[in-house]
């Protein structure tokens, strides 16, 4: 009954104060849309992520078997896992040209007696040097064929099914790679060509959404820090009556703890909607495993507030103290500088491993491009550690704290 007690009435508090509401509630709206206004067209069109290609073909003089037609229809499959184009053939070179000049295509490649060329509007971009690169590839295989051909004819099907079984195994590979950058462009590997199962398009602007969400979570520690207030009788009245009640310490704290979480995870909720159905950014991951992110990352902001709750005194330090801690974890994990992370795990990963806005983002990202692997249930399993070790402490300090007067 003293549970319920104190949960109603931290929640009541809770809701109370206006300027809580303000910070926890409506600056991440307001931060997540000057994001969108920043970067949110590089997020959706991410210069990096794989579409499908559309390309011409042209046939101008072919006195044998169009092996190369066949090698496009099967890039072109519509009901392969990996299709990579879509190719429309022209009667004549000056079809292909008009379509190229108005954008309907990327390139097409022109078949002269078996010679196979590629033309393109521009140069050095990704589409282009992915189709540079199967023409390569076509042609590296077909010579090679047509040489054993010539000199080993009995070792023909040795080669053939050689070619098979690398193509299979390099398909397998693909399906555990994230997409390729234009600068990996270069190689042949077909895995190049395959979009990532889990995040495919993911691009690397959505760090900032996520560490906002890590900053959002972690200023649940002002709503913790606002819970202190009436259970210690040195901050407050109702603290003096508090501390000569038959309550038992660490229940209030799970009480007004699980009240403030509560409402930090509403704040995250509303935050995570309006991001991806009012600005159209998706996370990569379903909702409901966001929001269940989200709610640990909640009770990490309130356990960590309510440790520096119980052991500052001072007003003006109950205040400053998680500001200074909510923004110096969300810098180290990105929020104003993209690649901070990474140089910090490059450098010094410790720091990474115990700032609470590292481990939540990090957990939302792996889950997004890798899956449910072990990283991620590590990440899980420190969260779960930053909540339990603060809360423990601080019924601790709040149990064996006494005063010579109340």
């Amino acid at each position: 009954m003293d549970f319920l007690h104190v949960f109603r009435y931290q929640l009541k508090n809770l809701l109370g104060k206006r300027w809580l509401i303000g910070w926890n509630f409506v600056f991440p709206l307001v931060l997540s849309t000057a994001f969108y206004f920043g970067f949110g067209n590089m997020i959706k069109n991410d210069p990096n992520s794989f579409e499908i290609i559309p390309v011409g073909y042209y046939v101008e003089q072919t006195d044998s078997d169009d092996s190369f037609a066949v090698f496009l229809d099967t890039l072109s499959d519509k009901n392969s896992d990996t299709q990579y184009l879509t190719v429309t053939n022209y009667q004549d070179k000056s079809s292909a040209e008009d379509a190229l000049k108005e954008g309907k295509i990327t390139g097409y490649y022109i078949n002269t007696n078996g010679k196979i060329s590629l033309r393109v509007a521009e140069s050095n971009t990704v589409r282009t040097t992915t189709l540079n690169q199967l023409m390569k590839s076509y042609v590296s295989s077909s010579t090679m064929v047509n040489r054993i051909m010539k000199e080993h004819p009995e070792k023909l099907q040795d080669v053939m099914t050689s070619l098979a079984d690398s193509q299979k195994s390099m398909a397998k590979t693909s399906d555990s790679k994230k997409n390729t950058s234009a600068k990996s462009s270069r190689s042949i590997d077909s895995s190049y060509l395959t979009r990532h199962v889990f995040g495919k398009d993911y691009s690397q602007f959505m760090q900032y959404f996520l560490s906002l969400l890590a900053m959002s979570s972690l200023f649940a520690s002002w709503i913790s820090t606002t819970m202190m207030e009436p259970l210690c009788a040195n901050v407050s009245e109702c603290g003096k009556r508090f501390e000569v009640a038959p309550v038992h310490k660490l229940s209030a704290i799970l009480a007004g703890t699980l009240a403030g979480t509560i409402l930090q995870f509403l704040a995250n909720c509303i935050v995570v909607i309006y991001i991806q159905f009012g600005l159209g950014i998706h996370f990569g991951v379903p909702l409901i495993t966001v929001f269940g992110i989200l709610a640990l990352g909640s009770a990490v902001g309130i356990a960590s507030g309510v440790l520096i709750g119980s052991i500052c005194k001072k007003q003006v330090t109950r205040i400053l103290m998680p500001l200074i801690y909510t923004m110096v974890c969300s810098f180290l994990s990105g929020l104003m500088v993209g690649f901070i992370k990474q140089l910090i795990e490059d450098t010094v990963p410790i720091v990474n491993r115990l700032n609470p806005a590292a481990v939540l983002t990090d957990s939302l990202y792996v889950l997004a491009n890798y899956g449910r692997t072990q990283r991620y249930v590590t990440d899980i399993i420190t969260m779960i550690i930053m909540i339990v070790i603060p809360l423990l402490i601080s019924g601790i300090i709040l149990g064996r704290r006494n005063y010579a007067s109340i």
